[in-house]
Order: structure tokens, then sequence, then C-alpha cells
């Protein structure tokens, strides 16, 4: 009898949890929709970092991260210590939505540069490289010189990549990311 209970509690426990985690994810993308006002966006962030800690491998929740802290970071945030905090934090989910796939991961960690190891990354992950490179990229600029060289191979190799892999992605963005990039690539 007794493991009947333990049964019908963990279905119970687990079927809570599940409803819970649902509720919670329509409430960020409810805030996430009202991005432009910053309140709402700081409880959206609040709210995927819930989310993320519950099943960090969710590649969904860590793209919303990715990109709810580069518009917070860009848009929201004038103090440069603050903006640089917030963009890092973003390309850092880059970073660990990216190391999900295996192929990508394990080429870097057994030396491959980074133009090689992209080459693992697919179309899936096309969002993931777009926005990692957008949070690098804002990042190393709010930075200054030394930090747009230093992470200058690894935003041209993904973007590159995604033009490779979806070239009209989030309306012609990466044409948009180059136009960006040769403009300002004379200060770097």
């Amino acid at each position: 009898m007794s493991k009947y209970f333990k049964f019908v509690f963990l279905f119970i426990f687990s079927t809570s949890f599940a409803w819970s985690q649902d509720a919670l994810k329509t409430d960020a993308q409810k805030l996430w929709q009202k991005r432009d006002e910053k309140e709402s966006l700081a409880q959206a962030i609040q709210k995927f970092e819930q989310l993320h800690k519950a099943n960090p491998s969710d590649q969904e929740i860590l793209l919303s991260l990715i990109r709810s802290n580069f518009i917070m970071g860009d848009f929201h945030t004038t103090d440069k210590d603050e903006k640089l905090k917030i963009l890092e934090k973003a390309f850092h989910y880059g970073d660990q939505a990216l190391a999900l796939n295996s192929e990508y991961s394990q080429r870097l960690k057994k030396g491959d540069d980074i133009e090689e190891a992209v080459k693992a990354l697919t179309l899936k992950e096309v969002p993931l490289m777009f926005w990692t490179a957008a949070s690098i990229g804002k990042y190393a600029r709010t930075k200054g010189l030394f930090a747009s060289i230093k992470f200058k191979g690894k935003i041209l190799a993904l973007i590159s990549r995604v033009e490779q892999l979806e070239p009209t992605y989030f309306y012609g963005a990466v044409n948009r990311y180059w136009g960006g990039y040769f403009a300002v690539i004379p200060g770097i």
C-alpha cells in the first residue's frame, strides 16, 4: 500500500511541478511581450532565470535569457558598468546554450579554433549563434578596443555560420550586422 501512496505522491508532485513551470513560462512570455518597458523586461528575466534553474538545458529558455539581457543592456541601461555586466550575462547564457551541442563543445575542448568549432553548429542553433554574437559584439564595443580585438574572431565565426545556414534570419539580421560591423571596423 505504501508503494501506491509514493507513486500517487510522485505523480501529483511531478504534475504540479510541470504545471507551475508552464504557468511560469506563460507569465515570462507575457512580460516579454512588453519588453519595451524596463520593469516588465526585468520581471521576465527573473522568470526566465527561474525556468533556467529548473531546466538548464532548455535552449528556448536560454535564447530568451540571451535576448532579454541583450535588450536590457542595450536599450534600458545607461550606466556603462551595469550595461557591461548585463551584456556579459547575455553572452554567457549564449555560450551555455551553444555548449549544449556536444560536437561543438568537444571541438573547443580539444583545442579547435572557433572557426572550426562553429562548423558543428546547426540550423537549430542559428538564433542562439546570432544573439550570442550580437551580445558579444555589443559588450566588446561598450568595453573598448581591446575587448573588440579579443572577441573579433568569435563574433565573425558565429555571424558567418549564421550566414551560411540561414542568411535571412530575423528579417535579414546578418546583413544588418555586417553593415554595422563594417561601419565601425576602422575604429577597431
